[in-house]
């Protein structure tokens, strides 16, 4: 995948951290252990409980497990309220197929949102 070219007047590119643009995958495909860089986009996540973020990887039949999560960086908050977290994501030994990483976000009304991140071990 390629980004395209900046264009005059266009808000500026929304999947980059300090400089360095990130190519989003609908799936990516991955091998167990990893590590992986995994970016989140948020809106409205209080910055102190950044560090009560939750995670786990769910596979195909829902079954869950603890996920290796590590919050290792993160934005400051833009106009809209937006910050970018940028993660360390090391999976364990997983079998091949489908899975999803859910995240758990708390939002500032007190709730929790999950974000499902679909990814496959080939």
């Amino acid at each position: 995948m390629v980004k395209a070219p900046d264009r005059a007047g266009a808000r500026p590119y929304p999947f980059s951290i300090e400089g360095k643009a990130l190519i989003p995958s609908v799936v990516p495909i991955i091998a167990a252990g990893g590590p992986y860089d995994v970016a989140v986009l948020t809106y409205n996540v209080p910055a102190d409980s950044l560090l009560n973020i939750a995670a786990q990887i769910e596979d195909a039949a829902g079954t869950a497990q603890r996920a290796p999560l590590s919050l290792v960086g993160r934005t400051s908050a833009d106009d809209a309220g937006g910050v970018k977290l940028l993660f360390t994501f090391a999976p364990p030994q997983l079998a091949r197929g489908d899975y999803s990483l859910v995240v758990n976000l708390p939002q500032k009304d007190g709730n929790q949102r999950q974000v499902k991140l679909p990814f496959r071990v080939n």
